[in-house]
């Protein structure tokens, strides 16, 4: 069995949100909501370059309490082609490749990266002048989707923008503009996704014990509706326990896919997969998951959603809603003692058109002692096809992979 202390760090960023995390409430000014901000990008001069464009996939190594962070690019067959080591930002999860460019958000710095084609580095932000001074608020989401792109600042708690309640701001712009916009939502933002000019946005509050979903009409930057989603496990208790929250969200065929825990992430409660009416936060249907299946990531791939848990199995599931499949990780039988005696967790999981790369550590050493590698494995049946080792001669606790195309 798994210890706890693997159990929770295996899904730290997920689960450990819903217990810290409180509202703030949107402002009321139309005028304040609908500012637009320019991307201010400043070259770094004392950064070296990253030589990316002939790697197969980048290996990002941070911490959570200290600054600084290294990046690994690496080639056919595990080869190191190239790496940095930036002593800037803080709490790197995020990257996301748009075109000829990389992009980085610091989780807990207002200090983000750009990576260009020829590899050199510069720091962005678009926050507005009133938050300029703040060096602290990080960014816990980036994503493209629907030709936008999409970032939160975390502005925090006990600040004179948000003095007593928990705040996170949303910015995008479109892809081929220079100007952000950006809007104060309630609670905090876990999730979002674009169809028809409309983006939906995701949010926890356990604070009032509430999950929901905004509608946002890009073009006029505002809030159409709240959606506000029934998590509640058993009416006659109110306690967070007996409450559901999302650990993957997903906008696929139609609707929104909710993979929903438990808020104490009690195993022996049922995990459920929330089939949601995304214009009305209707739930049409509350599908079970398998005994003891601990959702931490769902991926898209040939019209078909993976889910995947965190000890080594997966579902997909078909245009029906109906799992067709249910799977495992090929793990050998000493990988498998490996996984539970070294208090191993499934750091990354990334998904080509064929195969499933799969990042684990290993993390009952200190982290320059830890053991850090990528399985490959078949999308189709779960064999493992590949390990690639990873260059681990850092102080980093966490470590992120990421695909390049």
């Amino acid at each position: 069995m798994m210890n706890w202390k693997s159990f929770l760090i295996s899904i730290i960023g997920i689960v450990a949100i819903i217990t810290t995390i409180y509202i703030y409430k949107q402002p009321t000014s139309d005028s304040d909501q609908q500012t637009n901000s320019s991307l201010s990008s400043s070259k770094t001069h004392n950064l070296e370059q990253l030589h990316w464009k002939e790697a197969k996939y980048l290996v990002v190594h941070s911490n959570i309490l200290d600054e600084g962070f290294t990046i690994e690019a690496y080639g056919d067959h595990g080869k190191l082609l190239d790496d940095i080591s930036v002593d800037l930002g803080q709490k790197i999860d995020h990257l996301i490749q748009i075109k000829d460019t990389l992009f980085l958000v610091s989780e807990r710095k207002n200090l983000h990266f750009e990576i260009n084609h020829a590899g050199e580095v510069s720091t962005f932000s678009a926050m507005p002048e009133k938050y300029e001074k703040d060096s602290t608020y990080g960014a816990t989401l980036l994503r493209e989707r629907g030709n936008y792109l999409f970032y939160t600042v975390n502005v925090g708690i006990g600040n004179e923008h948000s003095p007593n309640l928990y705040g996170n701001e949303l910015f995008y712009k479109r892809l081929d503009e220079d100007n952000f916009k950006h809007l104060m939502v309630e609670g905090y933002i876990n999730w979002v996704d674009v169809q028809d000019q409309l983006a939906y946005v995701g949010y926890e509050n356990p604070d009032q014990q509430k999950i929901g979903v905004y509608l946002l009409d890009l073009q006029n930057n505002r809030i159409l509706q709240e959606n506000i989603i029934d998590n509640i496990i058993d009416k006659t208790n109110e306690e967070l326990g007996n409450r559901y929250y999302p650990t993957t969200t997903t906008l696929y065929q139609g609707s929104i896919l909710m993979t929903m825990v438990n808020g104490y992430a009690d195993p022996n409660i049922p995990s459920y997969v929330y089939i949601i009416n995304p214009k009305t936060g209707a739930l049409l249907e509350k599908l079970p998951l398998p005994d003891r299946f601990f959702p931490i990531q769902a991926e898209i791939n040939h019209d078909k959603l993976y889910i995947f848990s965190s000890t080594g199995a997966f579902l997909v599931m078909n245009e029906r809603y109906i799992v067709a499949n249910e799977l495992r990780l090929e793990w050998d039988q000493q990988f498998q003692n490996d996984f539970y005696n070294q208090e191993g967790v499934i750091s990354s999981i990334q998904l080509t058109e064929n195969e499933i790369y799969v990042l684990y550590q290993f993390i009952n050493q200190s982290p320059e002692n830890q053991r850090k590698e990528i399985h490959i494995y078949d999308l189709t049946n779960g064999k493992r096809k590949q390990t690639l080792p990873i260059t681990n001669d850092n102080h980093y606790e966490i470590s992120r992979l990421f695909l390049i195309d």
